[in-house]
């Protein structure tokens, strides 16, 4: 299938191109002022109210734009969803997270320790999936405030494991990270670790 992108609002247009350029995504843009009627069987983003005969069509609002480009996105590699969402939390100085859906890098980003755990709960929240795993370096000056803002409020729809970060700072040429401080997030995202106990979803690893 094919990802069509027809948005009439520019300031979100902009907003969706960018991130789907950011992710590599392969898309097409028509150059009518209206919907072309030869679009049947794409996968449509857009923001006015339409149909696609055997397609999809993911409608976009300033509120959830986001989370339509990743449902667009899973679609595009036909799911529903992702099995896997693994998020790795450096706790350095700031900590760094990266996202991991299904052995590809999503999302990435630095915040401040009181604001990383927002950060977080804002992508499982983005990021259509099955299962949720967040894990955590095990050393770094922000360990202990991370776990604490994760056992605040509402419980955290993941299971939080505590990482041995020992050669986590290597690159990761796998999913191709050269940034070091990213490198060590995906790192840390992709090794088991212990689970937190109360903090976040109890479940089998």
């Amino acid at each position: 299938m094919r990802l069509v992108v027809f948005i009439e609002d520019p300031r979100m247009f902009r907003r969706v191109v960018e991130e789907l350029r950011r992710r590599g995504a392969a898309f097409t843009v028509p150059r009518e002022p209206s919907l072309p009627k030869d679009i049947s069987g794409a996968i449509l983003l857009t923001d006015v109210d339409v149909q696609v005969d055997d397609g999809r069509v993911f409608r976009v609002t300033p509120d959830d734009w986001e989370r339509r480009v990743e449902e667009a996105l899973c679609a595009l590699r036909g799911k529903t969803a992702y099995h896997e969402l693994l998020v790795g939390v450096d706790p350095g100085e700031p900590p760094i997270y990266a996202v991991v859906a299904d052995g590809e890098l999503v999302a990435h980003g630095a915040a401040d320790p009181e604001r990383v755990v927002d950060e977080i709960r804002r992508l499982l929240e983005r990021v259509p999936h099955m299962r949720a795993v967040v894990r955590i370096g095990d050393s770094g000056p922000n360990v202990d405030t991370i776990i604490e803002q994760l056992a605040a409020g509402e419980p955290l729809p993941a299971r939080v494991e505590l990482v041995d970060e020992r050669g986590t700072s290597k690159r990761n040429l796998r999913l191709q990270v050269k940034d070091r401080d990213v490198a060590s997030a995906v790192n840390i995202a992709l090794r088991r670790g212990v689970w937190v106990e109360g903090v976040g979803k109890v479940e089998d690893s």
